[in-house]
């Protein structure tokens, strides 16, 4: 009886968020240009069709979201997000410290590693951005990483790999 929608094109900052719970039932939320960002509603989906004429109150949200409206839209907000997740990802958390003593370095207090990540003579430069390193991943010999930049967990970067900024090497994947 109570469905919010929320636009699966959105990467959600903390103002939506906040604004999302505060919506009534029969609210919908639009950016300044129209896109509908959200509504909720006690229809089902089936119900509701034609969802904006749904609502019976239309705000508008004026701070940018960030919206993946084309393909590349992906590659332009990447870096936003990896900063943005980092934050939320290890908000009071330890990182695993690096133990490879041919490893190096670049502002090590922006990189985090989860546990059982494993580095191998590698350059991590996280002097510009945020650099994750998910459980179980392994960065091998000689690659070079530059953040903002995340590798997922049991992720591989193979031998002499160059990992540029804003990229997200997904969980499971292999790259080099």
């Amino acid at each position: 009886n109570d469905n919010l929608y929320v636009n699966g094109a959105l990467c959600p900052t903390p103002e939506l968020v906040q604004r999302l719970q505060t919506l009534s039932s029969g609210d919908s939320l639009l950016a300044p240009d129209g896109l509908l960002l959200a509504l909720r509603t006690d229809q089902t989906v089936y119900e509701a069709a034609g969802l904006p004429s749904v609502a019976q109150n239309s705000h508008t949200f004026e701070p940018h979201v960030p919206t993946i409206r084309q393909l590349w839209s992906l590659i332009a907000a990447n870096g936003t997000q990896i900063r943005t997740d980092y934050e939320l990802i290890t908000a009071g958390r330890q990182s695993q410290p690096i133990t490879d003593p041919f490893t190096y370095c670049y502002a090590p207090e922006n990189v985090f590693l989860e546990e059982e990540a494993t580095l191998r003579a590698c350059i991590l430069n996280a002097e510009d951005g945020p650099i994750y390193i998910g459980r179980n991943a392994l960065i091998s010999e000689g690659s070079v990483l530059i953040g903002p930049l995340s590798v997922g967990e049991e992720a591989t970067v193979n031998y002499s790999s160059k990992m540029r900024k804003n990229t997200t090497v997904g969980p499971y994947c292999k790259v080099g």
